[in-house]
């Protein structure tokens, strides 16, 4: 909503102090902006590219990628909050207004709505900045990262799961399997399901692997579902996984079909609070999964332990020479 500080009989935004140390700091926050202004622009111009070289490598080279997506968002989304501030301060036109509501008013009804929404503002300003410091918190102390093959910190303020490059990758793996006959098939879990952004298609992404899964179980390929990490595999690669012959879990993985956060954001907090760590694994943790039938194996939150587990479900990978004397083994991480 615009202040109406354009509309003739309104007054004018007040002047920033021009000397003394809080002119000085205007005029340093100017500059700060600017240089801001600037990164965002290339933030954009970077997003550009990284969408049209990714296009390019699918669909003239023939080289997939699946982390472009990811970037892309992560350039754009910091470009528009970087500039929230530059848009505020330098041009009072930067933002859209709606002045109908302004000219309606008298100057002093519209003072009284200028506070309320100053205050609904810096109201939203504070929660937004409490609930990123505790997720920044949670993300830097947990090791949190995105699955893609990019693996960045989610510490680092961006944002994944699985998407049509991820499916067509998996089941292509799984086609594969049709054709190489390998012992088994190990799928490493890691994954919160699809991504927001590809809506449709990360979900007919996600069919086609439950279909591929169950057509190389029914080739009499098992295929195994090994998950640990710190996603663990939620929404249609928890659906996945229930349909592998076994489920090998630590204690810290967990498994569901909605995760914690989405609850959370759908029902309220009174229905299921995702910051409470311990209520959280023990409805989809490892132990939970493990003691209701879901997991077939319980093993330490360590590769070894993982990687032992598997040779005992499948004991025709042990005699698998580097090679493969008699088939390989096919293995492929989930992205999240």
């Amino acid at each position: 909503m615009s202040h109406g500080y354009e509309l003739e009989g309104q007054e004018a935004p007040p002047m920033p102090p021009v000397g003394g140390p809080l002119g000085q700091l205007v005029r340093l926050q100017a500059r700060v902006n600017d240089g801001v202004l600037v990164l965002s622009m290339l933030a954009l111009l970077a997003a550009c590219a990284i969408l049209t070289g990714s296009v390019f490598l699918r669909y003239f080279l023939k080289v997939p990628t699946d982390w472009q997506d990811e970037m892309a968002v992560f350039l754009l989304v910091g470009a528009v909050f970087m500039c929230g501030a530059y848009v505020q301060l330098q041009s009072q036109r930067g933002h859209i207004g709606i002045e109908a509501v302004a000219g309606f008013f008298s100057s002093a009804a519209n003072r009284l709505r200028l506070l309320f929404c100053d205050v609904a503002s810096f109201a939203f300003c504070a929660f937004f900045s409490w609930k990123s410091w505790s997720m920044l918190h949670e993300a830097f102390v947990e090791g949190q990262t995105t699955s893609s093959s990019w693996v960045p910190p989610l510490w680092i303020p961006y944002g994944g799961a699985v998407g049509e490059v991820h499916g067509a990758k998996i089941r292509g793996l799984l086609d594969k399997a049709l054709v190489e006959r390998p012992a088994a098939v190990l799928l490493l879990v890691d994954s919160g399901g699809v991504h927001l952004h590809e809506a449709n298609a990360g979900l007919i992404a996600i069919s086609e692997i439950m279909r591929a899964v169950l057509r190389v179980q029914a080739a009499g390929i098992p295929v195994f579902a090994l998950v640990g990490g710190s996603c663990g595999a939620f929404g249609g690669m928890g659906i996945v996984t229930r349909l592998c012959a076994e489920v090998v879990m630590s204690e810290q993985g967990r498994l569901g079909l909605s995760g914690p956060e989405v609850i959370e954001t759908v029902q309220g907090v009174e229905e299921f609070d995702s910051r409470d760590r311990a209520l959280v694994w023990r409805v989809t943790g490892g132990k939970l999964r493990r003691a209701l039938g879901e997991a077939t194996r319980l093993v330490d939150d360590l590769i070894p332990a993982f990687r032992a587990a598997a040779a005992v479900s499948a004991p025709s990978l042990l005699a698998l020479s580097p090679r493969g004397r008699e088939g390989r083994s096919v293995a492929s991480r989930c992205s999240s």
